[in-house]
């Protein structure tokens, strides 16, 4: 058995920053017609396994995606 907890230590990872950057990055593909990295699909795919957690969660019961 282990007991693990996670670490985080906010100067190893700077969230604000790391939004901004995220932002720059959209905006940048609208305005120069970048294809961008992350497609549509993909955040459909994880709102689907985020659906099924938070079912699972409430029902107790295995969600297939």
């Amino acid at each position: 058995m282990f007991d693990i907890k996670p670490i985080m230590d906010s100067c190893f990872f700077d969230f604000k920053k790391s939004f901004g950057t995220e932002i720059d990055y959209f905006i940048d593909c609208i305005v120069n017609r970048i294809t961008c990295i992350c497609l549509a699909g993909d955040g459909v795919a994880i709102m689907k396994i985020l659906d099924a957690i938070y079912e699972s969660s409430k029902t107790g019961e295995r969600v297939d995606v």
